[in-house]
């Protein structure tokens, strides 16, 4: 469940403060690697989706508030996210088949939540902000460490870090 922790990107003091690595597991009949590739949890890189989600979901439970093919739909998609969250392996590139249950609840938020939305558009805003920084940040930290990129894209994303 790498995906959900709450773990944040491990802070630092030079260009560009975050940093985003691998994460080592000792609990090798839990996972197929003794590392998790998710290099940062959806709660960072896209809190402002996941909160809009939880309360779709809120809503998709509620009487009166949607319809059948609405659920219907958000059960589809919350199958395709356990089939996801079964597999044993924890990679990033697995975060984006959770991200359309993710959307369509985040959609049932906008349509139906009327006045919430209102109350909560600056608390969004922020996040969509905060998330925005934090990805970008911690995607130049990334890019600046990648061995399997050139030479020329790595040393432009060190951002003034000293090369080693």
């Amino acid at each position: 469940m790498d995906y959900f922790v709450l773990r944040y990107p491990e802070l630092q003091n030079k260009p560009p403060f975050f940093r985003v690595m691998w994460r080592f597991f000792n609990h090798p009949n839990l996972y197929v690697m003794p590392f998790t590739e998710t290099h940062l949890s959806i709660l960072w890189s896209s809190s402002w989706v996941l909160l809009g989600a939880i309360i779709g979901v809120i809503l998709l439970g509620r009487r009166g508030s949607t319809d059948g093919l609405d659920r219907g739909i958000a059960i589809v998609l919350l199958g395709q996210v356990i089939i996801i969250l079964s597999f044993m392996g924890l990679a990033q590139r697995y975060t984006a088949e959770i991200f359309p249950f993710l959307i369509f609840c985040f959609i049932v938020f906008l349509r139906k939540s009327g006045i919430a939305l209102v109350r909560m558009r600056y608390a969004i805003l922020g996040l969509v902000a905060l998330s925005i920084i934090i990805n970008t940040l911690s995607t130049a930290f990334w890019l600046g460490q990648d061995k399997n990129l050139p030479t020329e894209t790595r040393t432009f994303w060190q951002l003034g870090r000293k090369k080693k």
